[in-house]
């Protein structure tokens, strides 16, 4: 079997031509089974559901700027989480996606390079996310969340989810470098595992990251999601009445979000690639993404 040094090098102009056409299998994979495409839709709503009616019952009485319009707090962080699982999981289950089907021995004999499918699948990750995201957000509209913001501010919204989703991206290929270069192929890695518990514990997806305790809130300062939710409230929500995720003197609070989401878009993403490259030499040299190696 040729190793992964022996595939031939491809131009942008390969990469173009067939990202597209990877991206319509996949869509197409995942609309013929319209039974569990149904189901799968229904749990979205479903499961989003059960969040607002928690929602409404806090907005109830309430007279914090956060509490009083809980709904749409809530509705934001949600759908923030739902497009950035997608940078977080996406290149991991990718790769355990395609090993687990035998995939990978026939890619790694064509000159399809494995990147270009861990990117084509993490594409496709996106927009699923951004399905998931349209439910939370239409099930939260059918329970009263609202935005108040200025037309400008959707687009400031649109460059906050993508700065997050460059920088969470970093992560997702620290995870997905964790298949080869520790073994870990049961659908499940250290980095995924650690980043989504602190996403779903302190990043602020269901209350003010100034609720935690102090160990705690320092954890959310190292996660961009943290920063990503943030901003997008302070855009969408102005009347939210949120306090500041750091008190410094030299930003205000929205500019010190885009600041720290500008860093990680360019750190994280540097530091996720040559994981993962690291992963694909270890590969080559044991066999690894082979399941008969």
């Amino acid at each position: 079997m040729a190793t992964l040094e022996e595939a031939p090098v491809v131009g942008a102009g390969y990469l173009v031509r067939t990202l597209p056409v990877m991206l319509v299998r996949n869509a197409r994979l995942w609309m013929s089974f319209r039974v569990s495409l149904v189901m799968d839709l229904l749990s979205m709503a479903a499961q989003a559901s059960a969040f607002f009616f928690v929602g409404r019952a806090m907005s109830a009485g309430s007279h914090q700027g956060w509490q009083a319009d809980y709904a749409a707090f809530l509705a934001v962080g949600l759908v923030m989480n739902a497009v950035l699982e997608a940078s977080l999981t996406g290149p991991y289950q990718s790769l355990a996606t395609n090993y687990w089907t035998q995939r990978l021995e026939s890619l790694l004999l064509s000159p399809c390079p494995v990147g270009l499918v861990v990117i084509s699948d993490t594409c496709w990750a996106y927009v699923r996310s951004a399905i998931s995201a349209l439910i939370l957000a239409a099930v939260g509209w059918l329970f009263g969340a609202r935005v108040s913001a200025a037309p400008t501010n959707f687009g400031l919204t649109l460059l906050v989810l993508t700065l997050a989703a460059v920088g969470v991206l970093g992560f997702g290929l620290m995870s997905a470098s964790m298949f080869t270069l520790v073994n870990a192929k049961g659908w499940n890695d250290p980095v995924a595992w650690l980043v989504g518990v602190l996403q779903g514990l302190v990043t602020g997806a269901y209350f003010p990251v100034s609720e935690l305790p102090g160990p705690l809130h320092a954890l959310a300062a190292f996660l961009p999601q943290t920063y990503a939710i943030d901003a997008a409230r302070r855009l969408l929500l102005p009347e939210s009445r949120l306090p500041a995720l750091v008190e410094q003197p030299l930003l205000s609070p929205l500019g010190l979000d885009l600041a720290v989401l500008g860093a990680s878009a360019v750190v994280l993403p540097i530091l996720g690639w040559l994981l993962f490259r690291a992963g694909m030499r270890k590969a080559q040299a044991d066999g690894g993404l082979s399941r008969w190696a």
